[in-house]
């Protein structure tokens, strides 16, 4: 069944469907994931759909996060070096920095999100995602084309990779990005962001994108200071099929 997530199904030793974004295609599809023996489902719905997510409520979906979509159009923006100047330099992850940076997404993420908000699933399990994400986004392409480290001396502060995508226009999400515990507060995830932007620019990128749990405040308050605007919102709802 096309609907099946893979990764999340081995993740947590038993079916998850996925049905991400904007279109759940029907709720007449749940008795067959039932009876394809899914024990549950991950949706994304966007917030102006709430006739959708009303009905999904009623058959015991439940809201599990909030996030926007905040956007930065790049073509014809004024980037400069000065944008960037700080006491932390940017550089692209190598494969050796792969334990540190496991280490800062685990500290990171921990509670943090809709998967650990589900009490109902393990939460080892919950936090071992966040540091297989990383490790993945700097071997394989088709999680992420690259993964930016901020550093201070010699010291890893954070790190923000990005997958560049392509429709009718050309552009960068970005995938992961977390901050070290002891340098929170001294704007490294905007210095990481704003190299962001100049990588983006070089490539002639249209624009780049963040998505960003409505609660993290500090992330939502660095992207606007940059100059990027909210664009769309979700929801992340769950549903136990028992």
């Amino acid at each position: 069944m096309s609907y099946i997530s893979k990764i999340d199904s081995k993740r947590f030793g038993f079916k998850i469907a996925r049905i991400d974004f904007l279109e759940f295609p029907t709720v007449g599809l749940i008795p067959e994931l039932k009876e394809a023996g899914i024990k549950m489902i991950i949706s994304r719905i966007e917030c102006e759909k709430l006739g959708l997510i009303n009905q999904l409520e009623e058959l015991k979906f439940k809201t599990m996060d909030f996030q926007v979509t905040y956007k930065y159009k790049i073509k014809n923006s004024y980037l400069t070096k000065e944008m960037i100047d700080s006491e932390f330099s940017i550089r692209e992850a190598k494969k050796e920095d792969t334990l540190i940076l496991k280490e800062i997404a685990e500290e990171s993420f921990d509670q943090y999100g809709h998967y650990f908000a589900d009490k109902k699933l393990d939460q080892s399990n919950c936090r071992e995602i966040y540091k297989d994400w990383i490790e993945r986004s700097i071997e394989e392409r088709d999680v992420s084309d690259i993964v930016f480290i901020a550093e201070k001396g010699n010291e890893i502060a954070g790190f923000l990779s990005f997958k560049i995508k392509k429709d009718d226009f050309h552009f960068a999400a970005g995938v992961q990005g977390a901050v070290a515990k002891r340098f929170r507060n001294q704007n490294v995830f905007r210095v990481l962001a704003q190299g962001g932007l100049k990588w983006g620019s070089d490539l002639n990128l249209d624009w780049e994108e963040h998505n960003v749990l409505l609660t993290n405040y500090s992330v939502n308050r660095s992207l606007i200071r940059i100059g990027f605007i909210p664009c769309k919102s979700f929801v992340t709802m769950h549903c136990w099929l028992e």
